[in-house]
């Protein structure tokens, strides 16, 4: 797998590319990636979980509980 995220370089800023992906669980996914800059070319795992619904779902999992987001 190597697809362009939003995801910035900790240490350059640049673009990075996933490098794999693994479900830890229902409400984790950890997430390997590599920086495209040839002069850094960092590695590093992120961890990417649901914080808050925003819109809840039309086929809701009763074993996941998000808390619904606060309007302004």
């Amino acid at each position: 797998m190597s697809t362009f995220h939003s995801t910035t370089c900790p240490h350059c800023n640049c673009k990075c590319k996933t490098l794999k992906t693994n479900q830890l669980s229902p409400q984790c996914r950890e997430i390997t990636y590599i920086c495209t800059n040839d002069e850094c070319l960092h590695i590093f795992v992120a961890q990417i979980i649901p914080v808050r619904t925003i819109s809840r779902s039309a086929k809701p999992n009763p074993e996941i509980i998000l808390p619904m987001a606060i309007s302004a």
